[in-house]
C-alpha cells in the first residue's frame, strides 16, 4: 500500500440496520485498498435516486446486506493505493463510483472507476 498519510483505525460510517429504519452513524474498521483501489478521504458524498431504492431495501446488484452504509458515488482526496498502483495519485484530489460506501470518511474505490485531478504543477 502506497500512502502519505497515518491510516486510523477506524472512522465514522452513516449505516442502516434494516429497510425504513433510521441511519445510524457508527464507528467501524477503515477499509484498506486492495490491488487496483484507491483510499479516498471523502468530502462529499451525494444521496441520489438509487441510494433512495437502497434505504426502502433495494438492491444495486444482488442481495442487499445489513448493515449498509450507502453512497454510490463521493468525491475528496486519495489518501493510499493498493498495489499494483503508482503512489503519484496519495494526495491529489479525486472521485468516482464507489458502487456502495459513499457515506463513510474514507472510502475504497478501485482506480478505473475514479478520476484523479492533475498536480497543479
Amino acid at each position: 500500500m502506497n500512502t502519505n498519510a497515518a491510516i486510523p483505525a477506524t472512522m465514522q460510517a452513516v449505516q442502516l440496520d434494516r429497510p425504513g429504519r433510521e441511519l445510524a452513524l457508527r464507528e467501524i474498521p477503515v477499509p484498506h485498498p486492495q490491488a487496483g483501489q484507491v483510499l479516498i478521504h471523502m468530502a462529499a458524498a451525494p444521496i441520489n435516486p438509487s441510494d433512495l431504492g437502497a434505504l426502502s431495501g433495494l438492491s444495486y446488484r444482488g442481495e442487499r446486506k445489513f448493515p449498509f452504509t450507502p453512497g454510490l458515488e463521493g468525491s475528496g482526496t486519495v489518501v493510499a493505493s493498493g498495489r499494483g498502483l503508482p503512489a503519484a495519485p496519495v494526495e491529489r484530489s479525486a472521485g468516482g463510483m464507489l458502487g456502495a460506501g459513499g457515506q463513510w470518511e474514507l472510502g475504497r474505490i478501485y482506480a478505473h472507476f475514479c478520476a484523479v485531478m492533475r498536480s497543479a504543477e
